[in-house]
């Protein structure tokens, strides 16, 4: 009995895993001009849970709720998915379609039904005579309709009507014999609004498409004035960073008030065909909202938001463009109440645009400025958007460094679509939005690599410093607009190592890789200088065979040891944290180390990759190596050994047993690595060195060979 029971809820199971059931969802929905009336055009799709059922007959029923599309001929048309075209083997339509519509306005039922050839019913499953259902999603019929009214305040919507689907969909097994699928079938994003909403209309929403222009999705205004956000597609509102994509967006003037067309923050819409906006405020771009275009002069409005501090001395910086065009005459009252820059590329400095609110702004240069109010503030651009080509730097601009703008409603990507950048290095650098002046650095990025969060993508409102190494020109088009939202650098690239410095609660970074492409000088396909950031953040940098200063610094492969001098600095006395990073895009047995120059000590960062010493402050310092070894190279690093050392009454003391009888070499420096003394001993017992020194601390190295004892002293 047990066992029966056991085969037949296997048997029921394989009936469960097995079973031929349907799935249906709508796709795709737009405005497209038909007979010279635009229609509401979306697909019906469905696949099957099991692969080779043949379908013979089935129907779909819609329901319309609060929407009535027009009957008149030429307003209404369904056609069949390619799957389910062609002819049969007797030289007719696999299937024919056929539409019925029934119940009165607004909540009428439209039913479509596709039915196979009779005449070949009795071939039984062909792949010749009727079409396998998929088991991905495949259109079954496109439904093209003229929206004619809706009626009361409930949201316009369109629906399957499941109990006039389920049971009435069959496919074909032997000949002459139909099976149906599964009852119940499955309904994805059963209510069509709440998939697509804005997809037609809403009284809701205080919009609607209904006439207008060619091939269009069009927004009009509806009865009184409206405020509202009017977006393309739900998966929008649902997931952020998803991109809406439109062919024509007509935004009519269909009342006394402008409706208006909203792109929220972290929302994305391209329109690849025409973009018609009545004026400046039927169309806004939210700060961190993006739009890509294809219309010249389009009015609109573009917000970006910038941070402020109540503190001078935090002054939070930002690099700003205006993304508009000469059209718009900007000036800078733009900037109302902020502190205003522009770069000055002959002297190399920043000149402060002034009080005026009048003072013209040029829109192919790019800005910085800081609100000295403690709360954020949104600046707001309204006037015709840039598209297209668009030139940023001419020959008769100047060489050095150059303070260009995105011009664009949408982040720009440096290695996208089509740039030219003559006499222009390949580095862009960036300061960070709202980083503090005294304590930040700037972002770069260079050939796939960025440091300081650095990537390639410029967004919205930002402009950025480029390298000039002659009469630069630079010029970009359409094709380098992205829409993006990525917030770090994602790379995987091999042999880079990141050493990032921290203190005085601040950073700095430089990234070190070998490429076979580069060189031991600065490239300026592969390098990114090093610029000075904060006065009282950490500067580090990598220095060059030519004795260029990095912050990403590319090298050729070797296949002996490489040896990268390090260059830190910093004003405060502050503990300093070095952390190492991306050691296992090296070979395993390439073994990378650190060298502290002052206290003789020598890190394998792979082993330990973070690293802690105390700095007194000052200029910049050679204090650091960094050694790479090829994968046969071999590096004897210092053993480091114990002992004892201490000033008193005016003598170095120093005891080190392993070294007894050793000659040696005694240094001592003071803590910003200036050598204090140097001497040659043997060493026998404790020795003893008369110095003369300033109240401090100290750092003595004593050396033979490859054994190293360092210690700290202090004299008093």
């Amino acid at each position: 009995m047990k066992k029966t029971i056991l085969f037949l809820f296997i048997l029921f199971l394989s009936g469960m895993i097995y079973a031929q059931q349907l799935s249906w969802r709508f796709a795709n929905p737009r405005i497209i001009r038909l007979s010279a009336v635009d229609h509401l055009q979306f697909e019906i799709q469905l696949k099957s849970s099991v692969s080779a059922t043949y379908f013979w007959a089935g129907q779909v029923k819609l329901n319309f709720n609060n929407t009535t599309f027009s009957t008149t001929s030429g307003n209404w048309a369904v056609t069949k998915g390619a799957t389910f075209s062609g002819d049969n083997s007797s030289a007719n339509a696999k299937y024919t379609v056929t539409r019925t519509i029934t119940g009165t306005s607004p909540n009428k039922v439209y039913n479509i039904a596709l039915t196979g050839d009779a005449n070949v019913s009795t071939n039984g499953g062909s792949a010749s005579d009727f079409s396998e259902v998929p088991t991905d999603w495949t259109t079954f019929v496109t439904v093209s309709a003229r929206l004619a009214i809706f009626t009361g305040d409930a949201l316009a919507g369109i629906d399957f009507l499941e109990s006039g689907m389920n049971g009435f969909e069959q496919y074909i097994t032997n000949s002459n014999t139909f099976v149906n699928y599964t009852n119940p079938n499955v309904f994805d994003s059963r209510d069509f609004l709440a998939s697509f909403t804005g997809r037609f209309y809403s009284t809701s929403k205080g919009w609607s498409q209904i006439g207008g222009g060619t091939d269009n999705v069009q927004y009009n205004s509806w009865g009184t004035s409206v405020s509202t956000t009017v977006w393309e597609d739900a998966s929008i509102t649902q997931t952020d960073h998803t991109v809406a994509l439109a062919n024509n967006v007509v935004i009519k003037n269909g009342s006394t008030t402008y409706p208006v067309l909203t792109i929220p923050a972290k929302k994305w819409l391209t329109v690849s065909g025409t973009l018609d906006s009545p004026g400046n405020s039927s169309l806004v771009v939210e700060s961190d909202g993006s739009l890509i275009h294809n219309t010249n002069n389009l009015p609109g409005t573009i917000k970006r938001m910038a941070t402020g501090s109540t503190s001078l001395d935090s002054m939070k910086y930002h690099f700003v463009s205006v993304p508009l065009t000469s059209a718009a005459s900007p000036t800078a009252a733009l900037f109302l109440g902020s502190y205003l820059f522009d770069y000055d590329e002959a002297s190399s400095g920043w000149n402060p645009i002034g009080s005026a609110t009048t003072t013209a702004l040029d829109v192919t240069r790019g800005y910085m400025m800081y609100y000295a109010g403690g709360l954020s503030t949104t600046n707001i651009f309204a006037g015709p958007l840039n598209n297209g080509s668009y030139t940023a730097l001419t020959s008769n601009s100047g060489d050095g460094y150059n303070l260009v703008p995105n011009p664009y409603p949408s982040a720009i990507g440096w290695l996208t679509g089509t740039w030219t950048k003559t006499n222009i290095d390949n580095a862009i650098y960036i300061w960070p939005s709202g980083a503090g002046a005294s304590s930040g650095n700037y972002a770069t990025y260079v050939g796939g690599v960025g440091n300081n969060g650095g990537t390639q993508f410029i967004p919205v409102g930002q402009s950025f410093f480029v390298h000039a190494s002659g009469a630069p020109v630079l010029t970009m088009d359409n094709t380098v607009r992205v829409h993006d939202a990525q917030a770090f650098w994602k790379e995987g690239t091999p042999d880079l190592l990141r050493i990032q410095a921290s203190a005085n609660n601040a950073t700095d970074e430089i990234a070190v890789r070998f490429t076979d492409a580069a060189t031991s000088n600065f490239d300026s396909d592969w390098d990114a200088y090093k610029l000075q950031g904060g006065a009282d953040a950490p500067q580090l940098s990598s220095v060059a065979d030519d004795h260029s200063k990095l912050s990403i610094n590319s090298l050729p492969p070797s296949e002996s040891e490489s040896v990268v001098p390090l260059n830190f600095s910093l004003n405060k006395s502050a503990e300093v944290v070095f952390t190492a990073s991306g050691m296992e895009s090296f070979s395993e047995n390439k073994p990378i180390y650190l060298e502290d120059k002052v206290l003789g000590q020598m890190i394998n960062i792979g082993q330990n990759p973070v690293y802690i010493f105390d700095f007194p402050g000052g200029g910049a310092q050679d204090r650091f190596n960094l050694h790479f070894l090829n994968t046969t190279g071999n590096l004897n690093p210092l053993s480091i050994l114990k002992g004892t050392a201490y000033i008193a009454n005016g003598i170095l003391n120093i005891h080190v047993p392993a070294l007894e009888g050793q000659h040696a070499c005694i240094k001592l420096f003071d803590l910003l690595g200036q050598q204090m003394l140097y001497r040659l001993e043997v060493m026998y017992g404790v020795i003893q060195v008369p110095v003369s020194l300033s109240i401090g601390i100290y750092v003595v190295k004593v050396t033979s060979g490859n054994q190293s004892f360092v210690a700290k002293v202090v004299n008093n």
